[in-house]
């Protein structure tokens, strides 16, 4: 479904992230945090477009639970907006 549905996608670095990609056709990038795979993601969907957080694993490394990984997003999101982007 990821391959027929998704027009770019970017994942976050993990154990999880791994075991995903062998069974991917589609073109990926991986980044090592939150904020450089949002900024990816905003910069290079095609209007008009939508960036989503669709976790497909716990996140236990990089945050305390799914609220917090939630927030995170929402302020990396909110940072581009003000910025003007």
């Amino acid at each position: 479904m990821i391959d027929s549905r998704v027009n770019l996608l970017v994942l976050l670095a993990g154990t999880g992230t791994d075991r995903l990609v062998r069974c991917l056709k589609k073109e990926y990038t991986i980044h090592g945090n939150l904020e450089s795979a949002v900024e990816y993601a905003f910069h290079n969907t095609r209007a008009p477009g939508t960036v989503l957080l669709s976790p497909g694993f716990t996140s236990f490394g990089m945050f305390k639970n799914e609220f917090h990984r939630g927030n995170e997003f929402r302020k990396i999101v909110l940072g581009i907006i003000d910025r003007g982007h």
